[in-house]
């Protein structure tokens, strides 16, 4: 079974992110970003992981109407492969709790 880590974001230029998307990178089959319009050097740091199951989706982020976030959604599952989606915040960190739920998914 595949695991799709699944990001919505837009200025996450910052350590939290960074530590975010390296411990998905640790169980993820794939990591999905959705941005809806960095302009602060998030995608260098993006880059910067070098890692080909990173898939950045520009979709500008629509502030003014109520359901944005949902809007968002939408475009990630658009593209996710996983028999699994977990969905993060950028500032939310996969602890062990997530090495397990990979245990499970094996099974």
């Amino acid at each position: 079974m595949k695991l799709s880590i699944c990001y919505i974001i837009e200025n996450e230029n910052n350590i939290f992110f960074k530590a975010s998307l390296k411990s998905a990178l640790e169980i993820a089959d794939e990591v999905i970003i959705v941005d809806g319009g960095s302009n602060d050097g998030t995608f260098e740091l993006i880059d910067s992981f070098n890692d080909s199951r990173i898939k950045v989706i520009h979709k500008r982020y629509e502030h003014e109407y109520l359901g944005a976030n949902g809007k968002q959604r939408n475009e990630y599952l658009k593209y996710a492969i996983g028999d699994w989606i977990l969905v993060l915040d950028a500032d939310e960190i996969v602890d062990d709790y997530g090495f397990l739920l990979k245990e499970i998914m094996k099974d």
